[in-house]
């Protein structure tokens, strides 16, 4: 039986390292050349990222530490490790610091000169080429799943939550027609924000406590009852409006409508488009984590491999919560990697301004729904 290792150099961008490995699938043994930096559990351990995103058994891994400026220090720490007992060496230059892939290009060259040598363009996000053979590419025909991106990022299934849509597409898609032409029904919308959610609400510490009010326990709420059966919404018992119902009510209609074009259009499978992404990533990072608590994602996706954050505003006009929203939508890069894609989906026409200062936050701006 052959044996295969596969040898990865790690930095700050682990998706190349995940994308190299699912594509490969199974081998026999993993190693990983990594650096302190990369093992701070502080900032993120990025070889557990991996490790996690591929489902890869730790007895099947070995972790090469190694100073990431030093080039005799790789090229000494990589000569103590046996390869003679694999007839497959696999290694991916793409990571690391300079000088370990210089090291490490040089070792394998010069010591098993039969060992696969593979890089990933920068101009080409679907493919790997291999170093000493420029006819020889690697095609990635994987498709990584929001679960693994996430988990790439350093954000494992006990660290985040999503919501399921309250209602199917046809539902949204009449509520988003109705929204468009009926101002009765914004106004209503509007009045349910003010009593439940607006920091001033009556009844917002209610709503937040529990997860349904009966609407008919209090005049206020019997009028709003009343004008909800005028527009044929759901309640329940009659009576009763749900939280995620009120949620929907007062804009997650308009992300669960998004949701559900992204998906259709771009023929999305389940598992690669999330709703209501709420994020704990309890890392010591307090940077991190302050940026995750205040702030969910309200769709995420991922296609050709990579990941889409789609903001949701019904109404951005204030031009303080327009640069509030770019600001944030703009540190996304910081956590999911450079190439994330950021969009902002809205019903909101947007000045000339506004659209500048989106394009140069590399932010697309998503408003024409027809």
């Amino acid at each position: 039986m052959n044996k295969t290792v596969l040898v990865s150099l790690i930095s700050e961008q682990t998706i190349p390292n995940v994308l190299f490995i699912k594509q490969f699938g199974v081998v026999d043994k993993y190693i990983f050349i990594t650096t302190e930096r990369m093992e701070n559990e502080d900032n993120g351990n990025r070889r557990e990222w991996i490790l996690r995103a591929c489902n890869i058994d730790d007895k099947k891994q070995q972790k090469i530490e190694v100073n990431a400026e030093d080039k005799i220090d790789v090229e000494e720490k990589l000569s103590k490790v046996d390869f003679s007992g694999f007839e497959r060496i696999i290694v991916n230059i793409t990571g690391g610091t300079k000088m370990m892939s210089i090291a490490a290009y040089e070792f394998f060259n010069k010591n098993y000169p039969d060992a696969e040598l593979w890089y990933k363009p920068i101009d080409k996000k679907d493919e790997f080429h291999i170093c000493n053979n420029p006819n020889k590419t690697l095609k990635i025909n994987y498709n990584l799943t929001v679960k693994e991106y996430l988990e790439a990022c350093g954000i494992f299934e006990d660290r985040y939550t999503f919501k399921k849509p309250v209602f199917d597409e046809s539902y949204c898609l009449n509520f988003y027609q109705s929204y468009n032409t009926n101002s009765k029904i914004r106004e209503l919308t509007e009045k349910i924000r003010n009593t439940f959610r607006a920091n001033d609400a009556p009844f917002s510490k209610k709503m937040k406590n529990e997860k349904e009010i009966d609407l008919s326990a209090d005049v206020e709420l019997l009028e709003i009852k009343t004008e909800l059966n005028s527009i044929d919404f759901p309640l329940d018992k009659d009576t009763f409006l749900l939280k995620n119902k009120m949620e929907f009510l007062t804009g997650g209609w308009f992300e669960e409508y998004v949701y559900y074009k992204v998906k259709k259009e771009n023929n999305l499978s389940e598992n690669s488009i999330s709703l209501g992404v709420k994020l704990d990533p309890k890392s010591n990072d307090k940077e991190r984590l302050k940026y995750f608590a205040n702030n969910d994602l309200d769709v995420v996706y991922v296609k050709n491999n990579e990941f889409y954050v789609i903001e949701c505003k019904t109404n951005i006009k204030d031009k303080g919560l327009f640069t509030e929203t770019v600001y944030k939508m703009a540190a996304l890069r910081k956590y999911f990697g450079l190439s994330v894609k950021s969009i902002l989906a809205t019903l909101t026409e947007l000045d000339e301004n506004q659209k500048e200062k989106a394009s140069v936050f590399q932010i697309q701006i998503l408003n024409k729904f027809d």
